[in-house]
């Protein structure tokens, strides 16, 4: 069975209120349809690029862009078309191509506006594919349960001008991909937790990991310190060491290592999901992650980490 998702239309009930920006209100009071198509309008290619324009603006009023000093044609509605948003993400990193579009909206940007305006598209276009991918978890999740089953098996194709276009579509295909594979696996993530709670800690692991674990058992005869410096972690104080042991039931024994470990782990992404999300920022397959780009988009997605937490 094929279903067609025709979710545009979502949110008409009052559902996305709590996720609506300022910018959304502004897009929807202007459209021909307001009021309606909702999601589409958070989410949706057509709309994309007048969501960056109106971000722009508020950055422009704000005097953070610009010089505080927006063009006519800026200010024009519809005039940022979201073919820029996928131009501008695609820049090389000299910012020419940035510099030559903001131009032709008859701007005169610096180095600076330039990285703010793309950071501005990215912003836009990540949230999208998080909204994406939000739905389409919501969706599966619904169908498993429907079904009574543990573990839904499903396909998703994904179709759309901002799919195929966007210059960084494994990174926003990895979206669908970690929802879809959260909600499918979430009745059985819950399996496993109650597992734990039982006295066959054995059960907490695949029996590959635990033979992982058997070849490393020697390292538990060690003293804590001795273990956790193996294990990579340097420089570990005293207290630190007492609260390790605290957590412990006793000896530290294989069984109580394996119980704390599957503690440690309880409610993490399986490996391959984690691994698949370093891949994106490794697209060559070089096994290096380059620093200064990692470091840029922890500090400007998602939780946005300071610079002290990152480590500059």
């Amino acid at each position: 069975m094929c279903v067609n998702t025709e979710w545009g239309a979502f949110g008409e009930r009052g559902e996305l209120e709590e996720f609506r920006l300022e910018y959304d209100r502004i897009v929807d009071e202007t459209s021909t349809n307001s009021g309606q198509q909702l999601y589409e309008k958070i989410i949706s290619g057509k709309y994309m690029g007048e969501l960056v324009r109106l971000v722009l603006l508020k950055l422009v009023n704000e005097n953070l862009l610009f010089n505080g000093e927006a063009s006519d044609i800026l200010k024009t509605r519809g005039s940022f078309e979201t073919r820029f948003v996928s131009q501008i993400e695609s820049d090389s990193g000299d910012r020419k191509q940035i510099y030559n579009i903001l131009t032709l909206l008859g701007l005169l940007p610096s180095e600076l506006d330039c990285d703010i305006v793309r950071l501005a598209c990215e912003s836009v276009s990540t949230r999208a594919a998080h909204m994406c991918g939000a739905g389409l978890g919501g969706i599966i999740n619904h169908m498993r349960e429907q079904r009574s089953e543990e573990v839904l098996k499903i396909t998703v194709g994904v179709d759309g001008s901002v799919y195929k276009l966007h210059p960084k579509p494994k990174r926003i295909s990895f979206f669908y991909e970690q929802a879809s594979r959260k909600a499918a696996t979430k009745s059985k993530a819950a399996a496993k937790r109650t597992q734990r709670g039982s006295s066959n800690v054995f059960s907490m692991f695949e029996q590959s990991q635990i033979q992982e674990f058997k070849e490393h058992e020697a390292s538990i005869s060690k003293t804590v310190s001795q273990c956790v410096c193996a294990l990579g972690k340097l420089n570990v104080n005293d207290d630190e060491l007492e609260e390790m042991l605290k957590e412990g039931k006793g000896p530290i024994n294989f069984t109580v290592f394996l119980t704390l470990f599957g503690e440690k782990l309880n409610g993490t992404d399986p490996e391959d999901i984690i691994l698949n999300a370093f891949k994106l920022f490794d697209p060559n397959g070089t096994g290096a992650v380059n620093k200064d780009e990692f470091k840029r988009l922890l500090m400007t997605q998602a939780d946005k980490f300071t610079a002290e937490e990152v480590g500059i």
